[in-house]
């Protein structure tokens, strides 16, 4: 399975980012995380989707990195995951199916 996929995938099943009330970076940081701690070096990322979104990076990759990658839906896995994800939410598409709520 690509990046895409089971970053997508992970999303879903761990339900870690429910719209409107969540932001994506949630599935990395951890729920309820401000992400101005996230963005520090040595914080150490809880999210339920932390390990997918860590592997769809280089190795070594800071969660600055990640955090700011992440906003670039055509960029990498993550935010391409995230955008679908995203997209079909706001469209009415997945609301149930993917556990997102509006």
């Amino acid at each position: 399975m690509g990046d895409c996929a089971a970053i997508r995938d992970c999303v879903v099943s761990s339900n870690c980012f429910q719209l409107p009330d969540s932001l994506p970076h949630g599935c990395y940081c951890g729920e309820g995380v401000d992400i101005n701690l996230c963005w520090v070096g040595s914080f150490v990322p809880t999210g339920g989707c932390a390990d997918e979104i860590a592997a769809a990076f280089p190795l070594g990759s800071s969660n600055q990195d990640i955090l700011t990658d992440m906003a670039k839906p055509n960029a990498n896995a993550s935010g391409a995951a995230l955008n679908i994800l995203i997209n079909s939410a706001q469209l009415g598409i997945c609301v149930a199916e993917c556990t997102l709520v509006q």
